[in-house]
């Protein structure tokens, strides 16, 4: 892969015509034919005759032939597309969804057709679904949906379409994903950019291949044989990993990295200051929560409170167009107004939480993040979408600490885990200053197990399972059920355990606690019934001791590794189990404790015997979140280490003599 960083000259435009947009996130309606539409590109007796990628019998289809047209210039973008089916999986590439926003962007001259095996062709004249996938704010991102016909393996399947955005004057960054989930044979890439602003990219590209300048201007892009993006587990975001070519638009002068962020942290620091400078109405509000008895820590936990009581919009199901018509709400143009009807989005609570501790006193500053989960922040790009997220810096006594109030349930002096472990941007008197947000320690997200179980006979284990949440652990499980309902979050909990469990184990939730308090460990118990999970062999009941772990898939399996190993956070998982032995078995042996440390974390097993049930202890802590492929050979001798650990057996004796079992 090269990569490489180019820029185009600039030129001025006026200044009203520059509106970046920096967000970019049924009803039925017939398929029209585009009135005088091209004849399709003729299909060649080699591609009808293609039955499998060189390399990879396995894939389910190809990418035959690609094409992406931009023009910047007049506001459109025309695509492209030829798909070979090779196997029955690879018929779903029948179903298309093409991704739009609502009243920003247009999908027109949308065409399609099956080419049968034989060469034969039939046209889409089915319906096109319009479906919701994203609100946010006042930007909805829809996907156009249509399922082509008669798809069956050596089918093709072929369909193109024009995005159009309006006004014209509106200006998006552009990319290429030169690389594609299925293996592709040819894709050609051209961009007419616009000459209203200075122009610059940054390519990863194949070795060998280069953005070529077009004799009218633009740029192009030919590639050919583009081996398929594979998806691992653990790995950064796929569009920080593919070929791929990224452009920006800036303004005359801005076009390097150093003048760009200076003058992104200017732009929006200076915004930032108009709204946490406080109030009248803030600093009543803070003289109300805060007291002069309270110690310093104590006064910024209950502005924090104060600040999460806002109702936030920005974690709200998704509502329905009807609903939100229902529920048009005042516009919030001033942190007085948040205060006041009490919702906010979650910029406006971070920003309202900023303004109550300079209020009360405190050194506070707001700052922008590129969460982890969605983008890898690269300062080349100029593009300040990276900036997507946010969060607070506040000065208690010497130390700078990290809030987050805008997310719901974070507790206090927390950060969700797609906020740590980067840069950010430091906001203040007006400027912008990259920092580091630091990364937690493991104990900061643990899970605890704690069982009380019965070893039968016959090698049912069952018993009583108590699981306990705490820190960023908590947090995560709290988010990721926030629109569940008790069923769906009993199904969610009950479906966790029962992973690492064999089939036919039985999970059921008795009850669980802590759902809306940010502060508490969140806690579940279960009733377990794993059948045979110990083995009989003759008179001896084998037991593995990972009682917990003994099934689930392995993501670290696999022998070789393309992509970086990227964790969330740095994690803790402790189990204490306790085991009864069955009637008339004796404990012969126990395996030696198992120990293990690395660069990557620690792991630990061992069990106790006094003459009664036995205790298992299990700890397992990840230390780090980010390690190059090339250090996958370790980490995954690491993590084998865990399994064999878990997979050492107890074993038991039966009193009873042979055959007589």
């Amino acid at each position: 892969m090269k990569a490489g960083l180019h820029t185009l000259p600039s030129v001025s435009r006026p200044a009203a015509l520059l509106a970046l947009l920096v967000g970019c996130l049924g009803a039925l309606q017939p398929l029209a034919a585009a009135a005088g539409s091209d004849p399709w590109p003729p299909v060649s007796q080699e591609e009808l005759d293609f039955k499998e990628v060189a390399g990879d019998p396995s894939a389910q289809a190809v990418l035959l032939n690609r094409e992406m047209h931009t023009n910047d210039a007049e506001g459109y973008e025309k695509h492209y597309f030829r798909i070979k089916v090779l196997s029955d999986a690879g018929r779903k590439y029948a179903d298309v969804e093409i991704p739009f926003l609502k009243d920003v962007i247009a999908v027109e001259d949308l065409e399609a057709r099956t080419i049968r095996p034989d060469g034969t062709a039939v046209a889409f004249t089915g319906q096109v679904f319009e479906k919701a996938v994203i609100k946010y704010r006042r930007v909805s991102l829809l996907t156009k949906t249509f399922t082509l016909p008669e798809v069956q393996v050596g089918s093709i399947i072929e369909y193109r379409y024009t995005l159009r955005w309006t006004p014209a004057a509106y200006l998006f960054g552009t990319w290429w994903d030169v690389q594609h989930e299925l293996f592709t044979r040819r894709a050609h890439f051209t961009i007419r950019y616009s000459r209203l602003l200075s122009f610059s990219f940054v390519s990863y590209l194949p070795v060998g291949r280069k953005v070529e300048d077009l004799p009218d201007g633009g740029l192009e892009l030919r590639v050919e044989n583009v081996p398929s993006f594979p998806t691992e587990e653990f790995a950064p975001p796929a569009e920080s990993l593919k070929f791929r070519v990224n452009f920006f638009y800036s303004l005359r002068g801005l076009d390097s990295p150093e003048a760009f962020w200076v003058n992104y942290g200017k732009r929006w620091g200076e915004s930032v200051e108009k709204h946490v400078t406080p109030s009248k109405r803030i600093k009543q509000e803070a003289a109300r929560v805060t007291s002069p008895q309270a110690s310093p820590e104590e006064n910024l936990r209950a502005l924090y409170r104060r600040a999460q009581q806002i109702r936030n919009l920005s974690f709200e199901k998704p509502k329905t167009e009807e609903e939100e018509k229902r529920g048009k709400r005042k516009p919030r143009e001033k942190l007085d107004d948040v205060l006041q009807l009490g919702y906010g989005t979650t910029e406006e609570i971070t920003l309202l939480f900023v303004a109550l501790a300079r209020a009360a006193g405190f050194s506070a500053w707001h700052v922008v993040v590129p969460p982890r989960d969605q983008v890898v922040f690269e300062r080349r790009y100029l593009d300040a979408r990276q900036m997507k997220a946010e969060m607070a810096l506040v000065a208690v006594g010497s130390e700078e600490r990290f809030f987050d109030p805008g997310t719901p349930f974070c507790p206090f002096g927390e950060l969700p885990w797609e906020k740590v472990g980067t840069e950010a941007m430091r906001l203040e008197n007006g400027l912008g200053r990259f920092i580091l947000v630091p990364l937690p320690k493991p104990g900061e997200a643990t899970l605890l197990r704690q069982g009380r179980l019965r070893l039968e006979a016959d090698g049912t284990l069952q018993g009583q399972l108590e699981v306990e949440y705490r820190g960023r652990e908590a947090l995560e499980k709290r988010l990721e059920n926030r629109w569940e309902d008790d069923n769906g979050r009993r199904k969610n909990l009950e479906d966790e355990v029962r992973r690492g469990l064999p089939a036919g184990s039985e999970v059921q939730l008795a009850e669980s606690s802590g759902w809306e308090e940010g502060e508490q460990p969140l806690r579940a118990k279960f009733e377990l019934r794993i059948p045979g999970l110990g083995e009989l062999t003759g008179r001896r009941l084998l037991l593995p001791l990972g009682v917990l772990h003994t099934e689930g898939a392995n993501p670290f399996e696999p022998a070789k590794r393309t992509h970086p190993i990227l964790f969330p956070y740095p994690y803790e998982h402790v189990d204490e189990i306790v085991v009864e032995l069955p009637a008339g078995f004796q404990l012969e042996g126990l395996p030696e404790p198992r120990e293990r440390s690395s660069v990557f974390g620690s792991y630990g097993i061992r069990v106790e015997h006094g003459g009664g049930p036995l205790h298992i202890t299990r700890r397992v802590s990840v230390a780090g979140i980010k390690y190059p492929a090339t250090s996958y050979p370790a980490l995954r001798d690491f993590f084998s280490a865990v399994r064999s650990g878990d997979g050492e057996q107890a074993v038991l004796l039966s009193d009873a003599p042979a055959g007589e079992q």
